[in-house]
């Protein structure tokens, strides 16, 4: 009767491995906040982003202008006196246009900057949440394991007591011992699994490896994903390797307008002012009156072989964005299609299991052990009900896991989280 009683407490498990938890979205989100605020590679670049931000100010403003000091070492005589020293102050000025493009190309490059920030934070979040559900995974196959092994090591002890009053064979002894065996190896597998796991999530974290690192009970429960021509859009509008590669495109053109502009000179403005001593004829008008210079000056771009390959260069560099754009895109677009069949097809596992094949597994281990009680069943057909169930188990959870992962690499492709896409269309109606 302890057999039966514990078998039948199987079914108690069952509900507790397949129910949700409220507080699993809280706990993950908490973990990626953590992620943000700890992880280099994301700190890394928020400073490049800010970095880019900073300079687009710099990149507008006007040139330094110059101060210069010269000394006459040979006084040069003039009517008014002697010249000793020279001041200068002088100002480049670009030609008409071409701070207005530097400022439009830096702005351009600082917010490619800005969306690699929101790739590398979609990223971290995409492989923390693959390794959230794995981490999940692992230990409810370590849970259903334990559970089971003790299961049959209660079968075993009934065995042996048939064993030795001659109501079972030997050879049935070692039967569920080899069971138990190949169980309990299992186990230790699993069980050795966790670690690299655990420290993969630690090391996203910021934390020690060996840090501990309670196991998930539940996965969060993400909507279905839109119809593939809503997610092709939102991939498209919302990816930060798309916008980013958007944003070079932009830049990129900048710099062919600005290759233009340097075919046109660019100005010098002067002041110089003259210390002039004294006249050496007294009396003499104006007598040590300092001059002042103005000046204007113009480079002059005559080298046009060079500027024509400057903007044959420049050329060149939109061309290779926008192909690289949409090289981009295509395999953005496979990764999303693929992503999607993987979660429906996941999805579909879980309902599977969880509605249809464990409720009538765990009725059949209970007939089995029913049977088993009364001598209608043997001990063989309650282990094979026994290992059905488990690998269904396994199944729906395993099943779980990889609906998270497709979700998650959803959110990489598309470029929001699902929220995010929810919300959207909510605002919108629908997209374009």
């Amino acid at each position: 009767m302890f057999v039966a009683s514990r078998w039948c407490g199987a079914a108690f498990l069952v509900v507790l491995l397949c129910g949700g938890s409220g507080a699993v979205a809280h706990e993950l989100d908490d973990y990626l906040r953590e992620i943000r605020a700890k992880s280099p590679a994301y700190r890394a670049a928020l400073h490049r982003w800010q970095a880019a931000d900073a300079e687009v100010d710099a990149a507008s403003a006007l040139p330094d202008p110059s101060v210069g000091l010269g000394v006459f070492i040979q006084e040069v005589e003039t009517r008014v006196g002697p010249q000793k020293q020279r001041v200068s102050l002088s100002q480049k000025v670009p030609w008409r246009g071409k701070l207005a493009l530097k400022g439009r190309r830096a702005r351009a490059l600082a917010d490619r900057a800005q969306t690699a920030l929101n790739a590398i934070g979609l990223r971290l979040d995409s492989e923390f949440k693959t390794l959230y559900a794995e981490y999940f995974y692992v230990g409810r196959a370590i849970a259903i394991t334990q559970d089971h092994l003790q299961l049959l090591k209660d079968l075993e002890g009934v065995i042996t007591e048939r064993y030795e009053t001659n109501a079972a064979q030997y050879n049935d002894l070692i039967r569920i011992q080899i069971e138990i065996d190949a169980l309990s190896d299992r186990l230790i597998t699993q069980q050795e699994v966790a670690h690299p796991v655990k420290a993969a999530m630690n090391a996203l974290l910021g934390r020690e490896v060996d840090q501990a690192l309670p196991f998930p009970e539940s996965l969060p429960n993400g909507d279905r994903p839109r119809d593939p021509k809503t997610s092709s859009t939102l991939l498209n509008r919302h990816n930060p390797t798309l916008r980013g590669l958007d944003f070079q495109i932009e830049a990129d053109r900048t710099a062919v307008d600005l290759a233009k502009k340097n075919h046109y000179p660019d100005f010098k403005f002067g002041l110089d002012w003259i210390n002039t001593g004294s006249a050496a004829m007294p009396g003499q008008p104006e007598s040590g009156k300092d001059p002042i210079v103005l000046s204007v000056g113009v480079n002059l771009p005559i080298w046009r072989k060079k500027y024509r390959a400057i903007d044959r260069a420049a050329a060149s560099r939109v061309e290779a964005s926008i192909q690289q754009r949409q090289d981009a895109r295509t395999h953005l677009e496979a990764q999303l299609k693929r992503a999607l069949f993987q979660w429906d097809d996941a999805r579909r596992k879980v309902e599977l299991y969880r509605d249809q094949i464990i409720p009538k597994a765990e009725e059949s281990l209970t007939v089995t052990t029913s049977g088993f009680q009364t001598g209608e069943n043997s001990y063989l057909d309650l282990i094979e009900a026994e290992k059905a169930l488990l690998e269904f188990l396994l199944s729906l959870h395993k099943a779980q896991s990889n609906q998270l992962k497709a979700a998650a690499a959803i959110e990489v492709a598309i470029g929001v989280e699902r929220s995010a896409e929810a919300r959207e269309v909510s605002d919108h109606g629908k997209l374009d």
